[in-house]
């Protein structure tokens, strides 16, 4: 048995990927509005990284981003990035050569709706 220790950030996440908690969604969505306030970055979009695996019943990245856009008043645009190749859950990756090897070419960018826009990439890893 291990003993993780997690950030209450990360423990939130943690129920909502693998337990399915979408009680946690607003503690997490106003967690990255704070951090985000705190910064002077102008933002066009919010783009959310597709899911690695994309039969889960939750898909985290997704209404976290849902939820964020709401709370930050900017769109969402879950059509600006497309999974394109099948890849393993990079969590138990750790290497920054093996990741870039398992993503290279995993993902299709649509520049019609990307070129000229800032936006903030929303992954969960």
């Amino acid at each position: 048995m291990y003993e993780t220790v997690r950030t209450p950030l990360g423990e939130a996440l943690y129920q909502l990927k693998y337990s399915g908690n979408r009680s946690v969604l607003p503690e997490i969505a106003e967690s990255v509005r704070e951090f985000l306030s705190s910064r002077t970055w102008r933002l066009d979009a919010i783009v959310p990284v597709p899911p690695s695996n994309a039969r889960r019943a939750v898909k985290p990245v997704q209404e976290i981003a849902a939820l964020l856009g709401q709370l930050t008043g900017l769109p969402v645009c879950g059509s600006c990035l497309t999974k394109v190749k099948t890849t393993p859950e990079l969590k138990n990756v750790y290497g920054r050569d093996e990741r870039e090897r398992l993503l290279n070419g995993a993902f299709r960018i649509d520049r019609r709706l990307t070129t000229g826009k800032r936006l903030l990439l929303l992954d969960d890893l």
